[in-house]
């Protein structure tokens, strides 16, 4: 959500700009001598540098936004980064423990992935049991949970490992 912040703070940033630069260049022409002269006798002319005037306030306007936008944007870039940094520094148990607790005390069956209870020695579903033949470990590379070797897919997350 925060990349958005950036590509459109980018964005606005750029048209706001480019539209102030725009209408200043026509509002350049009427503040002339001759554009003076020319909005002085012609209703028309006067009415289009009253807009450009306007349309250049808007793209002051945008590029204001568009500035808001890029610093909200860059502000929540290292918000995120912080936040994933301490997630990373919980212990694995713990988090696959609060994720299991979200679905109501089920996992995954590490052998075929379905959904399962956690109460029960054997799967419901392809009938393996729940013990595991090694010691060994291995960490998950979608939600870094730790599982057995001979896992084939991560009870936590459910993901073919």
């Amino acid at each position: 959500m925060k990349a958005a912040g950036l590509v459109a703070g980018a964005f606005l940033l750029i048209v706001g700009l480019a539209d102030y630069s725009y209408f200043q260049n026509i509002i350049n022409g009427y503040q002339t001598t001759l554009g003076q002269i020319g909005r002085f006798f012609s209703p028309q002319d006067q009415a289009a540098y009253s807009m450009s005037q306007t349309l250049a306030m808007v793209g002051i306007v945008l590029s204001v936004f568009g500035v808001a936008l890029l610093i909200y944007g860059a502000a929540g870039k290292g918000k995120k980064e912080t936040h994933m940094a301490e997630l990373n520094g919980y212990e694995t148990s713990q988090r696959s423990h609060h994720q299991s607790t979200i679905r109501e005390n089920k996992i995954f069956c590490r052998y075929c992935g379905r959904l399962r209870s956690t109460s029960g020695s054997f799967c419901s579903e392809c009938g393996k049991g729940s013990e595991s033949s090694t010691t060994n470990l291995k960490g998950c590379i979608h939600c870094s949970a730790t599982m057995s070797e001979d896992s084939e897919f991560c009870a936590n997350c459910g993901r073919k490992f």
